[in-house]
């Protein structure tokens, strides 16, 4: 979303200590996942238990079919740091006897549904005005967010004098198209933005 920005380390641990009521664990995770892996919301609403579960493990990686994905021709693989592996475990076990297929943000309403994007909204725009959170935040500032830390942590590998290149490592973490060929020649360094991923994990609770 357009005009939205990235909150704050202080703002971020405001919002994780201020969701509260008889959805407080949904959608806490939904809020963690953002900040963590920078998914769409979109993209986040598609998941369902299938693709963040595996033989009653949760994922290290959390993968949106290209169909859920805005303008992309594949799919996107997100790293999930031990953080966010907490999250979605705290949200299955909160949830009934949930299915393979059963949406992970599911609505209350009858039938398997996710929440509706309008309603993410509502619900994390509320839990940010609740703690003080305001002026240009929407649900894309979970994906800003995201982007502003992972651009930080690997600016500051170069300040450390590692050959890395934190504009093209950010843009693979987001999955932008562009640039298309650098994205496949740097595709293999997966292990830099596992790093990447837990350091920002960590930063949640320190």
């Amino acid at each position: 979303m357009k005009g939205c920005r990235p909150l704050t380390e202080a703002e971020v641990r405001r919002v994780l200590t201020s969701f509260s009521g008889r959805y407080e664990v949904r959608n806490r995770c939904l809020f963690i996942l953002g900040v963590l892996c920078g998914f769409r919301i979109s993209e986040m609403l598609s998941l369902r238990i299938k693709d963040v579960v595996a033989r009653r493990l949760v994922r290290r990686r959390v993968k949106v079919p290209k169909r859920n994905m805005k303008g992309s021709k594949e799919g996107r693989t997100a790293f999930l740091p031990p953080e966010g592996q907490q999250a979605v475990l705290d949200l299955i076990r909160a949830l009934e006897y949930p299915a393979p297929d059963d949406f992970l943000f599911r609505s209350q309403r009858r039938g398997n549904r996710a929440i509706s994007p309008s309603q993410a909204h509502r619900v994390l725009v509320s839990c940010f005005e609740s703690c003080g959170v305001v002026d240009q935040v929407s649900t894309h500032s979970m994906r800003k967010t995201f982007a502003d830390r992972m651009y930080t942590y690997f600016l500051q590998r170069v300040a450390d004098g590692e050959k890395v290149d934190a504009f093209t490592e950010t843009s693979l973490a987001l999955g932008h198209r562009d640039p298309a060929s650098t994205r496949h020649y740097l595709s293999f360094r997966d292990n830099e933005r596992c790093e990447a991923a837990k350091a920002i994990g960590r930063a949640l609770y320190d």
